[in-house]
């Protein structure tokens, strides 16, 4: 993305989502953050951002938005951990059972 784009998306941002402040600092880290990123994508996952939360994206978000989604999963969500096994996402083997 160069830094014209890097513009249009931010002013994206900002029509999508009016009480974020993009300040000059802001604004220098999200142009350098998004540079190695292509437009097109970063577009389009910002849409899918704005259609499924009514808060601002974390550059995360943009980036690797698998990976920023799977880190806000809730414990309980996450079935391979203690709470989700008790949740009922995995059964624990047992073998006296088999």
């Amino acid at each position: 993305m160069n830094r014209k784009q890097a513009a249009e998306f931010i002013k994206k941002i900002s029509g999508a989502y009016p009480n974020l402040e993009f300040n000059e600092n802001r604004i220098k880290i999200w142009v350098e953050m998004m540079a190695d990123i292509d437009y097109s994508l970063a577009v389009t996952r910002l849409k899918k951002h704005i259609t499924t939360s009514k808060f601002p994206p974390s550059i995360a978000e943009i980036l690797n938005p698998d990976e920023a989604n799977r880190r806000g999963q809730r414990v309980e969500d996450q079935p391979t951990s203690p709470a989700g096994i008790m949740a009922g996402g995995y059964e624990i083997y047992d073998p006296a059972k088999h």
